[in-house]
């Protein structure tokens, strides 16, 4: 059962992560906006800390062994804690990688 909803969840967190970062990050970025962002991430990157170190689920409980039995949920965990770490918004508005179009009063500077 967990092994077939962990990967749900962990798409549908990491997923929400990065549409928050979208609609959050632009010139209208402000401290409380940031706030909510990190708060929202730190959670995350804690709940799979927690999964790789003491077997422990939100919802599901402390599963002993589980990560020993399924590896690939320990590695799982671990990548999304990186990939949270790098979900908080930015300053300038975010755009897709394959438009090649700059967006007009673009704030992001190239060096």
């Amino acid at each position: 059962m967990i092994s077939l909803a962990f990967p749900i969840l962990v798409s549908a967190s990491v997923s929400s992560a990065y549409w928050l970062k979208w609609k959050i990050s632009g010139k209208n970025l402000n401290f409380i906006k940031f706030f909510i962002c990190v708060i929202y991430n730190s959670f995350f990157i804690a709940l799979y800390r927690d999964i790789m170190k003491t077997d422990c689920f939100l919802f599901f409980g402390c599963l002993p062994g589980l990560v020993d039995e399924h590896i690939s949920i320990g590695w799982v965990s671990f990548a999304c804690t990186v990939i949270h770490a790098f979900a908080l918004p930015m300053t300038w508005k975010m755009r897709w990688w394959f438009t090649k179009k700059q967006p007009e009063n673009s704030e992001h500077h190239t060096l």
